[in-house]
């Protein structure tokens, strides 16, 4: 199988998952997606062993492959983690983000009122997703992406799951985004670090009252 074919069973099956089509504590039934995908097991399991190392899928031997659970606690702890690391890569693409980025991040932020005029909670969800990548590619810095990327998943996972269940989860998904953007355009390391952990103790808080019920 082609790398790309590899690429995409990996990317159908982290989108499931964290999109919840997987419901947490599901058992992955490789056969049936195998049929489904017109593939053989060995992308699968590449793909299984991939989104076993970014916590999404919990492997026990003898019994499968199963959907990883979502710890209300755990998630708390990975968006603290997240809000420093995204301040760090904000303060670092301040001075880096080429201007076609920049330009990126203003669409995007011209996005949000109509999108959520129009009550496209999934367009608000998608415009916060590109904000933050096109930040984290302009950080030109590899070991953090790296960071990101082990965690980036596990938290978008988590806050689909619980949007409709936690109040005012859907809109942490946008809150702050113009100011992190304002800080951009005036190249404002220290002021792109504190609004983008603004933006991100949005999760925190929400997750927070959550543990406290």
């Amino acid at each position: 199988m082609a790398l790309s074919q590899k690429q995409d069973v990996y990317e159908t099956m982290r989108d499931r998952i964290i999109y919840v089509q997987y419901e947490p504590g599901m058992l992955i039934d490789e056969k049936e997606i195998c049929r489904e995908l017109g593939i053989s097991r060995t992308p699968l399991r590449e793909a299984l062993l991939r989104l076993k190392e970014q916590g999404l899928v919990t492997v026990y031997p003898r019994f499968g492959s199963y959907v990883s659970e979502i710890n209300v606690l755990d998630l708390r702890d990975l968006f603290i983690v997240k809000k420093n690391l995204d301040g760090l890569a904000s303060e670092l693409a301040a001075t880096r983000m080429p201007d076609s980025a920049l330009e990126h991040l203003t669409r995007l932020v011209d996005e949000i009122e109509p999108s959520r005029d129009n009550g496209d909670f999934k367009r608000l969800v998608a415009i916060d997703q590109q904000f933050h990548e096109a930040i984290h590619d302009s950080t030109f810095n590899k070991p953090l992406n790296d960071l990101l990327e082990v965690i980036r998943y596990r938290c978008r996972r988590g806050w689909f799951y619980f949007m409709d269940r936690i109040p005012g989860l859907q809109g942490a998904a946008v809150h702050n985004l113009a100011e992190v953007l304002a800080a951009f355009e005036k190249k404002d390391s220290a002021e792109a670090r504190r609004a983008m952990e603004i933006h991100v103790s949005c999760f925190i808080d929400a997750f927070s009252k959550l543990l406290e019920r």
